[in-house]
């Protein structure tokens, strides 16, 4: 773990900007900075109206709100106050969890200690880990991460090892980021593992792994259900069907490449700068992979694969999933499950180095290595044949590391686990080196100090704030902030801005079109005119509507490419720089501890009080209102104790229509519970419960065997004649059995 977190520092030498990137930018630093403010005020948040499209925190899952883990980096990125300096560190932190997962679970099926350490060492610098997960991704590091985590412990308590309680506690820890690709690797592991319990008839071990299973996805309603129950207003049809746009999808001629450290395909990308050309070495795996296939003792290694049912199973579903179309029902890109097909073979690397290599035959198993790095360097070459002389240096790269390694195997055997893993080293090195940040996502460039961005746009946005802009989507990593004046996605909010623009895998429909913004917060020219035109029922403008104190326009951005040149009436030019013109309201608003933006003349307003995730609003009269916030579902509304149906009106706001109060006044009170926990919350307490106590029971149960064992006892057998026939140096040519191994491990 320490070696992976000195070698996770090695791009940011290249690129500092390396792990500040695209959605991690834009979207998951700002929001848990957001996430990790409230809690420091003693609020945990399920809602942030004032994030307007992005502000619903249940049903984004994403977010990670019921994850322990993700509430601790949260609250560490509040305290830090440097958003890039917060995404090293926590990348880092998860790269040396992967780290840890992949050398427990190589333990877990047999490998020793030193082929399991080059595994784990090798593994968090995948292609896609370390160029999408790692820089962008954030949701699909901590899912492939809780992934391995879950098939090692749920393999381990099937065969009687492990406490459940630590599997349901993986598991848990797993589910909750938020991650559906982490969910679906949980589900394909706990599967594998079952069914190589029942391939090796263990029926014991089955039924413990599918009770620690359902007690692991009683935590599921709690964090998945607000999303379909919210899908009706956002843009994410819940019943998404089977289509190929050829998206991010996959083919097996990334897998002859997966030993070329700089590969780059032709298909399923996307890019700014190049088109459909991938810009980073997603299909990459490891340099020694491929190559060192013609030295496997392959009968030692085949000996052991029916107790190790559960890789097999593992990587054929993966292997279909990962070739399957680009829109498989809610899961999109199918590239994304790549690294999880890789992980068997992985794990199946480190059982093949704990068997040692051949060290007969050379010249045939050399010339068999030699066209294998041909075919990789080959390949890298015909995909881009203008960068014939980095293909052939990473080539000769991979030759000289395998030279040494073949050596180190012919002559010092234990010192080929320390070659493998130098190489690694060498290798990201000469990547990142090469290819020093993912290009075809955007950088966005955004400055990561909250101090700095609070004093450069605190004080000049005052209020509710939209900008109208669109930033340049061709940027590389040295070039300035998009444009002065502008923060996209759930930046501004980190800034002290607030801001209606906000980064949104959902977002409302209603207010989208209101505001034609994208998921990351642009919006279109003719934003500006709408902001001003009379709403047909209600007869107030849009910005009223919205609450509006501050208008930040693009110049040339305006239909034409034309700059506000007069500002409408009630309104004043406060700044006009050669980026932006900000424009500021000049009457202070109605009603100002509230959200309240229209009331009809019936309706007298005495008070209106916000909170973070209510409204109080005392009153006389009746007739109908209009708040300033989004109509998410899972706002209730009361007066009196009587419910009162919230509407949506056609920006996607909150209206009511209230009921006669008394002379004295009545209350309205709004209270934001998301849909789903009415179920959700009582199956996690519940799955709480039943794992503490299946823990305490299976711990009662192991005391009272060894208390009633007698001293010199005969140790425990094998569980499968495949987990003992692996050679190892040690032990007349065969590896100690797993869980042997996980013993003294402990």
């Amino acid at each position: 773990m320490v070696a992976v977190a000195v070698m996770a520092q090695i791009p940011v030498l290249a690129n500092y900007w390396f792990y500040f990137w695209d959605d991690t930018a834009n979207t998951w630093m700002p929001t848990w900075y957001l996430l990790g403010q409230q809690l420091a005020a003693g609020h945990w948040p399920t809602m942030l109206p004032g994030l307007w499209r992005g502000g619903n925190l249940a049903a984004e899952v994403q977010y990670g709100i019921w994850n322990p883990l993700i509430l601790g980096n949260a609250l560490l990125i509040y305290k830090l106050g440097h958003l890039a300096l917060a995404a090293r560190l926590i990348k880092t932190q998860l790269l040396a969890l992967l780290a840890l997962g992949a050398y427990l679970a190589a333990r877990e099926y047999g490998a020793r200690r030193s082929a399991a350490a080059v595994v784990a060492m090798a593994l968090p610098f995948a292609g896609f880990t370390l160029y999408v997960d790692a820089t962008t991704w954030l949701d699909c590091l901590l899912g492939i991460t809780g992934t391995v985590h879950v098939l090692w412990s749920a393999r381990r308590c099937a065969r009687g090892a492990l406490n459940p309680l630590v599997p349901i506690a993986i598991g848990y820890l797993a589910l909750t980021t938020g991650s559906p690709y982490g969910a679906l690797g949980a589900a394909v592991a706990l599967a594998a593992v079952a069914a190589e319990r029942a391939a090796g008839r263990d029926w014991r071990g089955l039924a413990r792994t599918a009770l620690t299973s359902a007690i692991m996805w009683m935590s599921f309603a709690v964090v998945y259900l607000p999303l379909p129950l919210s899908a009706a207003v956002t843009n994410r049809p819940i019943t998404a069907g089977v289509a190929n746009a050829g998206t991010l999808t996959w083919d097996l001629t990334g897998l002859a490449a997966a030993s070329a450290p700089i590969f780059q395909g032709v298909t399923g990308w996307w890019g700014h700068t190049a088109g459909f050309q991938q810009t980073v070495p997603v299909d990459y795996m490891g340099w020694f992979i491929l190559p060192l296939l013609p030295w496997v003792r392959w009968r030692r290694l085949q000996a052991g694969i029916r107790g190790r049912v559960s890789l097999l199973v593992f990587g054929a579903v993966f292997l279909v999933l990962a070739l399957g179309p680009s829109n498989l029902w809610q899961f999109r890109w199918p590239l994304r499950l790549i690294e999880y097909f890789y992980l068997p073979a992985w794990l199946l690397t480190a059982l093949a180095i704990s068997a040692g290599l051949h060290r007969d035959r050379l010249r045939w198993r050399a010339c068999w290595s030699a066209a294998l790095l041909a075919t990789g360097g080959y390949l890298s070459w015909a995909a881009l044949p203008q960068t014939l002389g980095r293909q052939l240096s990473a080539t000769e790269l991979a030759a000289g590391l395998l030279a040494l390694a073949i050596a180190a195997s012919y002559l010092r055997p234990r010192f080929l686990p320390a070659v493998l893993a130098g190489g690694t080293v060498a290798v990201l090195a000469f990547q990142v080196a090469t290819i020093p940040g993912n290009f075809g996502l955007m950088p966005w460039n955004a400055p990561g100090n909250i101090p700095q961005l609070k004093a450069w746009f605190g004080g000049r946005y005052i209020g509710n704030t939209i900008q109208v802009a669109s930033p340049p989507l061709t940027v590389t990593a040295t070039s300035p902030p998009p444009i002065r004046g502008i923060l996209i996605g759930n930046m501004p909010q980190a800034a002290g801005v607030h801001a209606l623009n906000a980064y949104s895998s959902l977002g409302v429909v209603p207010f989208d079109n209101a505001t034609c913004q994208t998921s990351w917060g642009e919006t279109c020219p003719q934003l500006y005119q709408r902001l001003w035109q009379p709403d047909p029922v209600t007869g107030m403008p849009l910005a009223g509507l919205l609450r509006l104190q501050t208008v930040v326009v693009q110049n040339h951005y305006l239909p034409g490419h034309t700059s506000v040149r007069t500002p409408p009436r009630g309104w004043r030019i406060t700044e006009r720089t050669a980026n932006v013109t900000v424009l500021r309201r000049n009457a202070p608003l109605p009603w100002p501890n509230g959200r309240l933006s229209r009331a009809q003349q019936s309706v007298r307003v005495q008070t209106d009080r916000a909170g973070p995730e209510s409204e109080q609003i005392r009153y006389t009269g009746t007739g109908q209102i209009t708040l300033a916030m989004l109509a998410w579902p899972g706002w209730q509304a009361t007066v009196g104790g009587k419910h009162v149906l919230v509407h949506m009106d056609s920006a996607g706001l909150v209206t009511l229509d209230l009921p006669p109060g008394p002379p004295t006044g009545a209350v309205l009170t709004l209270q934001f519970t998301p849909p789903g926990y009415a179920i959700g919350v009582p199956l996690f307490y519940a799955g709480l419960a039943l794992g503490l106590g299946y823990g305490a029971a299976w711990t009662i149960s192991r005391r009272r065997r060894h208390r009633g064992q007698p001293i010199g006892g005969s140790p425990p057998r094998a569980e499968s004649r495949g987990d003992a026939e692996l050679a190892d140096p040690r032990a007349n040519g065969h590896l100690t059995h797993p869980a042997t191994v996980a013993e003294e491990g402990a």
